[in-house]
């Protein structure tokens, strides 16, 4: 088996641990609980699936979340990263303050993909959008 586990956010498969080497454990669920899309678009830059891969496996691993917490979790980095995409944003430190209040707003009104979001649901989004710029300048990615 291989240790630590690895989280994905782009594989729709869950693996449990205790697989073949080969193989990663992705943190997913329930696939209708993942907006209309079970996984983020093809086109999400790199260095941004690499902070919330390197997040997610952080949650996981050294704070020991739940697979459920995790996997709220890569929903809403899953949707924060395509809007970052889409916007053309490449990196987290190309984001700025405007642009989270912008997103929020985004979460409020929905969009063709999703949905508007309640004000509970915003502020949980929002917790995670926060923690991962956190993750990335407490780990020099930002």
């Amino acid at each position: 088996s291989r240790w630590p586990p690895t989280v994905s956010i782009d594989c729709g498969q869950r693996t449990p641990l205790g697989q073949p080497e080969n193989s990663s454990w992705n943190v997913t669920d329930n696939p209708a609980d993942r907006g209309p899309a079970s996984s983020p678009e093809p086109g999400v830059a790199p260095a941004l699936r690499r902070i919330v891969r390197g997040y997610l496996d952080h949650l996981l691993i050294e704070r020991g979340l739940s697979a459920n917490t995790v996997a709220a979790y890569r929903r809403d980095l899953g949707r924060y990263t395509q809007w970052l995409t889409i916007r053309g944003t490449q990196s987290l430190e190309q984001v700025a303050t405007p642009d989270i209040h912008e997103y929020q707003r985004s979460l409020a009104a929905g969009d063709e993909r999703y949905r508007p979001l309640a004000a509970a649901s915003i502020a949980r989004a929002l917790v995670a959008v926060r923690n991962l710029h956190a993750f990335g300048h407490q780990e020099g990615l930002t």
